[in-house]
């Protein structure tokens, strides 16, 4: 038997549509193409809450993200962790983002294509939450500007340029998407927030 959730996004695909777990999971849109990955292919997945929604996403074996879809109610996380249980995924961690302003971080690599940057100090002494995570497929170009930082050779400023959607890609025109990011990186940082 599939279960059905409704009225979700599927990040990087215009529009709403309707995921099924069964032996496979599949986002299908109102009159678009469908996106599937095995369940056999998933080897965890992680839920966040963002206001009164909240994120899945579905990880494989090497820490890549294969899926990640926005817009449960927080009442489906039970039924949608049962679910994937039944096809061997898992247990469905949860994965909390940092909403506090707080904008220093260490940075760090999930499989090959997603980086990860963490909140450096917390006041209560739990788990670092997250600031923010970037799908590194939708990377088009880094660029390290030239004459940057104080001294040659030492860079303080990392942009990431984004693959822009238009609607042959199958965006909506009218779809805001980020295109452009600045990273600004002390000198003598490391992966992981290890310095020199």
């Amino acid at each position: 038997m599939t279960s059905v959730f409704n009225n979700l996004r599927l990040q990087g695909h215009g529009g709403m549509g309707s995921l099924t777990i069964g032996d496979e999971v599949r986002w299908a849109p109102k009159g678009g193409k469908a996106a599937t990955v095995a369940a056999s292919d998933v080897a965890r997945a992680t839920w966040s809450v963002f206001g009164k929604y909240a994120a899945l996403t579905l990880i494989g074996a090497g820490g890549d993200s294969l899926m990640r879809l926005e817009g449960f109610a927080r009442r489906d996380r039970e039924a949608l962790a049962a679910d994937l249980a039944k096809r061997g995924v898992g247990e469905l961690s949860d994965v909390e983002f940092c909403s506090s302003g707080v904008n220093r971080g260490k940075f760090r690599f999930e499989g090959e294509k997603c980086f990860v940057v963490e909140q450096t100090a917390n006041a209560e002494g739990s788990a670092p939450k997250r600031l923010f995570d970037l799908n590194l497929a939708t990377v088009s170009q880094c660029v390290v500007p030239a004459g940057v930082g104080a001294k040659a050779g030492e860079r303080k400023e990392i942009t990431m340029q984004f693959v822009e959607h238009d609607e042959k890609s199958g965006a909506p025109p009218d779809e805001h998407q980020l295109v452009e990011l600045r990273l600004y990186v002390p000198p003598g940082s490391r992966a992981g927030g290890a310095e020199e």
